[in-house]
């Protein structure tokens, strides 16, 4: 996700603001003497800013006057079921009028718009927490568990940038992982987490499609605090597009300092294999990737939940 993503965001608050608005003005016009109750409306209102200025005695009657032209077009909006309320531009934020920004610096609302946007795109959303573990699962992964949160607490300051999570099936592997994503977000950093078959049909609507999109599908993988791929090598190998695509991304994120985490049920040799020794060397590259082996550890889904 970029800066441009987020802008482009209240940019479309801003619309809608002024849709709304217009629409409901344009309704409004239509009605034979709103025109004239507006007018009337302004004038009385003019008339008492003017005696309140001056301080003429004439300001409470004035008063009274503006109050009555006003509920005089709220009634006539009311029984054409229009809210006067609707007449008047409204933000989705009243502080920042949905630019994301008082001053210059941001407003309260720019951290829960760009989490609605990560959530949008495929990022962290009701993921377990570490503290979620059941006591047969922190049994089964404490010497993971440990070690995989101490490393959370100082992301992105770590010399790993890159972890493979690699065992058999119901391991806990995407569990631990969903764990992390969770940790890292709720630290205010961008995740971006796809299974193996999300991550290659973006490759293929990468690889075919041929207008401006192209950059925002790449930008989301390559410039995320952390992308998390979930069962790498459930996916088809796709001619022109899996392997190579995947070896752009996770070379580009390694030369970028990005972090990036995968699961797989392959093992290295497997993974080598598949897609060739350029991807597997910069998994395996000891200055700045660890693979986690998940071994003998039971298929927890298929143990009766803990007592």
């Amino acid at each position: 996700m970029t800066y441009r993503d987020v802008e482009r965001y209240y940019e479309e608050l801003r619309r809608n603001a002024v849709a709304k608005r217009d629409y409901y003005r344009a309704l409004a016009e239509r009605l034979p003497d709103f025109i004239a109750l507006e007018q009337e409306e302004k004038a009385a209102l003019m008339a008492l800013y003017r005696a309140e200025y001056e301080g003429l005695s004439s300001a409470d009657g004035l008063r009274q006057t503006a109050k009555q032209k006003t509920a005089a077009k709220n009634a006539a909006l009311a029984a054409a079921g229009i809210n006067p309320d609707d007449l008047t531009l409204h933000y989705a934020c009243e502080k920042c009028k949905d630019t994301g920004f008082v001053d210059t610096k941001p407003c309260t609302c720019y951290s829960d718009a760009r989490k609605k946007i990560l959530l949008e795109r495929g990022v962290t959303a009701d993921f377990p927490s570490f503290a979620s573990h059941t006591a047969k699962k922190e049994a089964a992964l404490d010497k993971f568990h440990h070690s995989i949160q101490n490393f959370s607490g100082i992301f992105p300051e770590t010399q790993v940038k890159t972890l493979v999570f690699s065992g058999n099936c119901g391991t806990g592997k995407t569990f631990l992982m969903q764990a992390f994503c969770k940790e890292i977000e709720a630290k205010g950093f961008s995740v971006c987490y796809h299974t193996a078959l999300e991550l290659n049909q973006l490759f293929l609507d990468y690889h075919t499609t041929k207008n401006g999109l192209r950059a925002d599908i790449m930008d989301r993988l390559l410039l995320s605090d952390l992308l998390a791929i979930d069962d790498l090598g459930t996916e088809p190998i796709l001619k022109n597009v899996t392997v190579e695509y995947l070896l752009s991304v996770i070379s580009t994120r390694a030369l970028r300092k990005k972090h990036t985490v995968i699961t797989t049920n392959l093992g290295g040799g497997e993974v080598l294999s598949r897609y060739g020794e350029r991807l597997f060397s910069r998994l395996v590259d000891k200055a700045s990737a660890r693979w986690l082996l998940f071994r003998d550890i039971p298929d927890l889904r298929l143990e009766p939940p803990a007592k």
